[in-house]
């Protein structure tokens, strides 16, 4: 099952990265992710369910600000919402959405906005 989409890509080399992440990191929540409560968004400290770093929860753009490396990125909202990433900080470029109900690891190295939407 595909989880992520490809939206508004250039063809080249960064459309195949982003769909080898997008569709390699994905899984399914675990129960050990009760840390993000149910409709919320959340970003983890580093790729594994240790600490909730940034929980978002209305819909919206939000900037992300000195975030490098590999992040746990949970789409824990409801009623089929998503969560963007953004390469720009005002959520206009955003090339890849997560469905609710998933997760994956992601490098947050070329994002500056995440974006909620229904």
């Amino acid at each position: 099952m595909r989880l992520f989409r490809k939206y508004a890509m250039t063809t080249g080399a960064l459309g195949l990265a982003v769909a080898a992440v997008a569709t390699f990191g994905a899984g399914t929540a675990a129960a050990s992710a009760a840390a993000c409560t149910s409709g919320r968004a959340c970003i983890y400290t580093g790729a594994s369910w240790t600490t909730v770093q940034h929980s978002y929860y209305k819909y919206g753009t939000y900037k992300l600000y000195n975030e490098f490396g590999k992040h746990r990125v949970y789409n824990h909202q409801t009623g089929g919402a998503k969560m963007w990433l953004c390469t720009d900080s005002a959520g206009k470029k955003c090339p890849v959405y997560q469905v609710a109900g998933t997760w994956w690891d992601v490098n947050l190295t070329p994002y500056n906005s995440i974006k909620l939407t229904r």
